[in-house]
């Protein structure tokens, strides 16, 4: 599955083609907002901008020669939290039984 990161720009998702050239493409049920399916490349590209839980999509990719599908998850959450500390030098006395 792909964990995405709301906020962050993904790396397009291409899909793996063998046979003949697809026509169009279709995604279901819609992708989380920020990301977009292109219909004539199949690829997924955007930045994620809302949570979602993971959930399965369906491609449907349509020729002359009539429908396939593949199927993915995706994943959507907030970015790492960042945290730091002040660190300030404390003056006195180390007692010599933590050294």
């Amino acid at each position: 599955y792909y964990n995405l990161t709301n906020g962050s720009a993904i790396p397009i998702i291409s899909p793996d083609l063998n046979g003949a050239g697809v026509q169009s493409w279709e995604i279901s049920p819609f992708l989380p907002a920020g990301l977009t399916l292109d219909p004539s490349s199949g690829e997924i590209s955007g930045t994620p901008s809302v949570n979602s839980s993971l959930t399965p999509y369906t491609i449907t990719a349509y020729n002359d020669n009539g429908t396939v599908y593949a199927n993915i998850s995706i994943v959507v959450v907030n970015p790492l939290t960042e945290i730091s500390y002040n660190v300030t030098q404390q003056k006195g006395f180390i007692s010599p039984l933590f050294l």
